[in-house]
């Protein structure tokens, strides 16, 4: 090695060696022990800051994983009841119509067997009425305590029939139905009766 500043400076390349002032290097010198604690310090603050960041994110991204799960689940078993809710409803849909058509038979038969019991009631009234003209045959028939019910099921019945005309006599009222001559046949009877 040639010393500096001797003439043999030719066998020595210029980027070798560089000449500076002692007061520059050892500004140099501080600089770079200032860089060597520093650099860390910093490096290491934004990477832990970048480390934490990354951890939360994923952490927010774990929970938000979770929640869009148990959404899932929330949403299959609310799929679920609404299925077994829908399916109730229709099977509560078909026993409603079930009982509807029931309920329809039943109204039917109710009054074929109220039509059957006027038909019959009139006719037997009107049989009856036309016994009582003989009155020992009323005796016989209403004797003893008998008279009393029927007087009460005469009552009930002429009541139940004033009721049903709503207190206005029905214009072309059919005066041979067979709830009128009913009605007229137990009216012929108490009137037989009370002339006994």
């Amino acid at each position: 090695m040639a010393a500096r500043g001797s003439g043999s400076s030719k066998s020595v390349s210029k980027d070798e060696f560089v000449k500076i002032r002692k007061r520059d290097l050892e500004r140099l010198t501080t600089e770079t022990m200032q860089i060597k604690d520093f650099l860390p310090k910093i490096l290491n603050g934004e990477f832990l800051e970048s480390f934490h960041q990354r951890e939360a994110a994923e952490a927010t991204l774990e929970k938000r994983e979770q929640e869009n799960e148990q959404l899932r689940l929330d949403c299959d078993h609310f799929k679920a009841r609404l299925k077994i809710a829908q399916a109730d409803c229709q099977k509560e849909r078909e026993e409603k119509l079930a009982s509807r058509l029931q309920l329809n038979e039943a109204r039917q038969q109710l009054l074929q067997q109220a039509e059957y019991c006027t038909e019959m009631g009139a006719a037997v009234c009107t049989l009856l009425w036309r016994v009582s003209s003989n009155e020992e045959s009323v005796k016989f028939i209403l004797g003893g305590s008998k008279a009393e019910k029927f007087f009460n099921i005469v009552g009930q019945t002429i009541e139940s029939f004033v009721k049903s005309l709503d207190g206005s006599v029905k214009e072309q009222q059919n005066l041979d139905s067979d709830e009128n001559q009913f009605v007229l046949a137990m009216a012929g009877i108490v009137t037989s009766k009370s002339h006994s």
